[in-house]
C-alpha cells in the first residue's frame, strides 16, 4: 500500500446503492462523491494489478442491468470527464466505460474538460487533439455517435468543420448559459446536431472535494510508510455512464469511474 501512485475506482451501479445525497446545484458532484466514497470504504473487490497501482471496485454490481434485453435494446451512454488529454488517459477511459457496461460499443460519448475550463480557455488545438482519440475509436466501432459540452459557439463551429467524425451532440449548462446562444441553436438545426442541457458544475470533483474522498485511503498509506507526510492528488478522469432500456425508457443501470494519481 505505501508504494501505491494509481488509484481506480469503479462504483458498480449505483442504483442498487443507498446515497445520502442533498438536493441542489451540486447534486451531480454529491452523487458523485458518495458513490466513489462508498466503494473506498467497502469495496467488494481489491487488487494490485499493474506496479504501484490499485483498483477499488464492485465487482458483482457492474455490467448490464439489462432483464434480458438484446444490445439493440439497449442505449449505453457516456459522460467522460477529462483533466488529462492524454491519449492513453482517454483510451483506458473509454476501456474502462465498455468493462463496466459489459458492452462492446457505447452509443454516445460526450467529452467534458473540466481540467482545462477551470485554469483557462480551451483552444481548438487541444480539443483537435482528443477528438482524433474519440475518431479512432468511433472508426474502430468502439463508439457510435460523440458528442462535446460548454464549448463557446464559435469553437464549436471551428471543430464542426474540422473535424472528419462531426460532433453529433452538443451539450450547454444552463446555470451558467442562462440562454440558448441563437447562433448555436441555428448551427445545431442546420447541421442535425442535439442539442442539450446538462446541470453538471464545471469542476465536478475539485480539489477540496478530492482530498475530502482520499484521507481514508492516506491514512493506511502513511501507516505503512511514516515518512510520507504530504499527499497531492492529480484526477486523470472522471466517467459517468448510463444504460437505458429503449423500449421501455427506463434508466437500468448507472455508475461511475475515477482515476487517480498521487504525485
Amino acid at each position: 500500500m505505501s508504494q501505491i501512485r494509481y488509484v481506480t475506482i469503479l462504483s458498480g451501479n449505483v442504483l442498487n446503492k443507498t446515497l445520502t445525497i442533498r438536493k441542489g446545484t451540486d447534486a451531480p458532484t454529491e452523487e458523485l462523491y458518495q458513490s466513489l466514497k462508498s466503494c473506498l470504504e467497502n469495496p467488494k473487490e481489491l487488487e494490485t494489478n499493474k506496479e504501484n497501482s490499485i483498483e477499488f471496485r464492485n465487482d458483482e454490481e457492474n455490467g448490464v442491468a439489462s432483464g434480458g434485453e438484446d444490445r439493440s435494446g439497449l442505449k449505453v451512454s457516456l459522460k467522460l470527464f477529462l483533466y488529462s488529454i492524454e491519449p492513453d488517459d482517454i483510451n483506458e477511459g473509454i476501456t474502462r466505460a465498455l468493462h463496466q457496461t459489459s458492452v462492446s460499443y457505447l452509443d454516445t460519448l460526450v467529452l467534458s474538460f473540466p481540467g482545462q475550463s477551470e485554469t483557462s480557455r480551451l483552444t481548438l488545438d487541444t480539443i483537435q487533439k482528443t477528438w482524433r482519440v474519440l475518431e479512432e475509436n468511433v472508426t474502430k466501432g468502439m463508439i457510435k455517435m460523440i458528442g462535446i459540452c460548454d464549448l463557446d459557439t464559435q469553437l464549436f463551429i471551428q471543430l464542426h468543420n474540422w473535424a472528419t467524425v462531426k460532433p453529433s451532440i452538443v451539450q450547454i449548462n444552463l446555470s451558467s448559459c442562462c440562454v440558448v446562444p441563437p447562433e448555436l441553436s441555428t448551427f445545431c438545426k442546420e447541421n442535425g446536431i442535439q442539442l442539450l442541457t446538462h446541470s453538471d458544475p464545471m469542476d465536478i470533483l475539485d480539489s477540496d472535494k478530492l482530498e475530502e474522498l482520499m484521507k481514508p485511503l492516506e491514512s493506511k498509506i502513511r501507516n505503512e510508510d511514516e515518512t510520507r507526510e504530504v499527499f497531492k492528488w492529480e484526477t486523470k478522469w472522471i466517467l459517468r455512464y448510463q444504460i437505458h432500456l429503449k423500449a421501455r425508457g427506463v434508466l437500468s443501470s448507472k455508475g461511475y469511474a475515477a482515476a487517480l494519481l498521487l504525485i
